[in-house]
């Protein structure tokens, strides 16, 4: 990246995502601005960083399809657990279910004074 033709909006990144850790800050809310011009001149010489482009994308679509799974599997969970106290369907569900309400009423404050 230093040799090519964002070398200048490289070496300004590199070096606003190094003061970012040094300073213990949030590096994306610092150099959002170079970030955007160092992205912006990859684009414009897209034929050049073509590879950096790709691996990109593949990164971006790697993580969106993470983050779509771990919502599925978290409304999944939500149902489950709204099916096991709505419809308790066995013994053992319903006594999951106590076990739960006693639980929670042990780790509250006790019962309300009079």
């Amino acid at each position: 990246m230093k040799s090519g033709p964002c070398r200048d909006s490289f070496i300004e990144w590199e070096e606003c995502v190094e003061q970012a850790e040094k300073d213990k800050e949030d590096m994306v809310e610092k150099c959002h601005k170079v970030t955007f011009l160092l992205k912006e001149c990859m684009e414009k010489y897209s034929d050049y960083y073509e590879p950096v482009l790709q691996a990109e994308r593949a990164m971006n679509d790697e993580a969106e399809a993470e983050a779509a799974a771990s919502v599925a599997v978290s409304d999944q969970d939500s149902e489950e657990r709204e099916s096991t106290f709505e419809n308790p369907s066995s013994s053992e569900d319903v006594g999951q279910l106590a076990e739960r309400v006693d639980s929670v009423l042990l780790s509250s404050e006790g019962p309300p004074s009079e």
